[in-house]
């Protein structure tokens, strides 16, 4: 499917969509972070469905509430979480891709603690090298509609998530543009013409893509190519 797909559009980052889950016989020595053996019987595996020629980058998501149970202790969530966070970016650098925590939150008040922790754990380690890209949190709505059972988060009024989101996307941005040393920004709100690296030194093939790790670029290109 990923190579069909391609052979319509070459040009837009392309992935699976899963909640990032390992099987119980899995190339990853990171399967204890799932969230319990019925995760490894769910037929999905971050590794080998990732690892597939055409797909750019590696998401997953991370619910303790739905995955612990909402009764769970909060140390415990605190812990799978930051566990399940931390695998997930070292196996993005088995698959030299980049990472997005896809999807997180928790309908509590304690919510701005887990957006804390994801973002300093996303930041920490983008910054070191690694394969985190970034982070999105689960919902953004508009006023009027209903809040989701505590899920949505709404701008301007989340006021205990709203000021982290908005550090972290300009910590992130600052970040990423650091990245860019050597290239020329051509669009920084365009994922038009993405294409994938071939390898190093291919700097020409690279028309884009998310300034994140491994082979993967957006919205550059080399000013070798110009």
């Amino acid at each position: 499917m990923a190579a069909h797909v391609k052979s319509l559009d070459s040009k837009h980052l392309l992935t699976v969509g899963l909640e990032g889950f390992y099987k119980a016989a899995t190339q990853s020595a990171h399967s204890d972070a799932n969230p319990g053996s019925w995760a490894g019987r769910m037929g999905s595996d971050f590794i080998e469905h990732h690892d597939i020629p055409g797909i750019d980058y590696a998401p997953h998501h991370v619910y303790p509430h739905h995955y612990l149970g909402e009764h769970a202790p909060w140390n415990e969530m605190i812990d799978y979480y930051t566990q399940a966070i931390m695998a997930h970016h070292a196996d993005g650098e088995v698959l030299n891709m980049p990472v997005v925590l896809a999807e997180f939150s928790i309908p509590t008040t304690q919510r701005s603690l887990l957006f804390s922790k994801a973002y300093e754990l996303i930041y920490n380690n983008a910054q070191a090298g690694g394969a985190a890209a970034g982070g999105m949190y689960w919902v953004a709505m508009a006023f009027g509609s209903s809040n989701n059972g505590g899920w949505d988060v709404f701008y301007p009024g989340s006021q205990d998530v709203i000021p982290l989101i908005q550090k972290h996307a300009a910590d992130m941005k600052k970040l990423m543009e650091s990245r860019a040393e050597g290239f020329t920004i051509e669009s920084k709100s365009s994922v038009e013409g993405v294409t994938k690296a071939t390898g190093a030194g291919d700097e020409c093939g690279v028309e884009g893509g998310v300034l994140g790790y491994g082979d993967v670029y957006v919205g550059v290109k080399s000013d070798a190519c110009v």
